[in-house]
């Protein structure tokens, strides 16, 4: 009985990919610690980058190999856009509630 061959090109290939999976836990650990030092900040930090306290703690709940900061960017987005979107609408109604005072 001969020893199965084992080409070079087989062994670079499944090195390589050993090398990617320990890369991409390295990064998912960096990813976690950036989220963890969002948590120490305080709720007026928080607000100040568009996130609550909600949604760092969401973010840490992920699977260890969920990319948190992605969620958090996600996230701010979506307060930006919703703070956008209720000043666009005060703006809207400014001028009907100054008719309605000078109608009273």
């Amino acid at each position: 009985m001969r020893p199965a061959d084992v080409s070079p090109s087989r062994f670079a290939a499944a090195a390589s990919a050993v090398a990617r999976f320990a890369a991409s836990l390295r990064e998912a650990g960096e990813r976690r610690r950036a989220v963890r030092s969002l948590a120490s900040l305080d709720d007026h930090m928080l607000r100040d980058i568009g996130l609550s306290r909600f949604d760092v703690d969401a973010a840490l709940v992920e699977p260890a190999l969920t990319d948190g900061t992605l969620i958090l960017a996600e996230r701010a987005r979506e307060a930006r856009q919703h703070q956008r979107a209720t000043a666009r609408e005060a703006q809207a109604w400014a001028p009907l509630t100054v008719d309605a005072r000078r109608a009273a």
